[in-house]
C-alpha cells in the first residue's frame, strides 16, 4: 500500500514537471515581420515585435522626416537622434499617428522603434519642401 502511494506521488510529480517546465522556458518571439531601408527611408511591418529595430538615415540641415505609425496592439516607442545629441523626436506608448520632424543639422540620424507585444507598422521618409519623397 505504501509503495503504491509513493509510485502515485512520483507519477504526479513527473506529470507536473512535464507540464510546467515547457511553460517556464517558453520564449516570446522577438520579431515577426519585415524591415528594410536605405539612406533616405526606413520601413517596418510586424505581426509581433518585442525588440528594438534601428536604422540610420542621412539628412541635410532643414530636411523633413515624415513618419506614419500604425499601432494595432501592444506598445511602441520611437526615438530619432543624431549621435549623442538630444533626440530630435522621442515618444513612448505611441498610438496610430503621423508626424514630421525637421533636421537642424546635416548628419546621420538613427531611427529606433521599440515594441512590446506590438503589432503594426512604421514608415519614415525624407521629404522635400513640396512633400515629395527625396531619393
Amino acid at each position: 500500500m505504501r509503495r503504491k502511494r509513493y509510485l502515485w506521488l512520483i507519477v504526479l510529480l513527473v506529470v507536473v514537471l512535464a507540464v510546467s517546465i515547457p511553460l517556464a522556458v517558453r520564449r516570446e518571439a522577438t520579431f515577426n515581420g519585415s524591415s528594410f531601408g536605405d539612406r533616405r527611408s526606413f520601413h517596418l511591418s510586424f505581426s509581433v515585435m518585442n525588440t528594438t529595430e534601428s536604422h540610420d538615415l542621412a539628412l541635410n540641415a532643414g530636411e523633413t522626416l515624415s513618419a506614419a505609425l500604425v499601432s494595432d496592439g501592444g506598445t511602441l516607442a520611437v526615438t530619432i537622434q543624431k549621435g549623442d545629441d538630444a533626440p530630435l523626436f522621442e515618444g513612448t506608448d505611441l498610438t496610430t499617428q503621423n508626424f514630421t520632424v525637421t533636421a537642424e543639422e546635416t548628419g546621420t540620424y538613427t531611427v529606433s522603434v521599440t515594441g512590446r507585444h506590438a503589432k503594426g507598422s512604421f514608415d519614415i521618409t525624407v521629404q522635400d519642401d513640396d512633400g515629395n519623397q527625396v531619393i
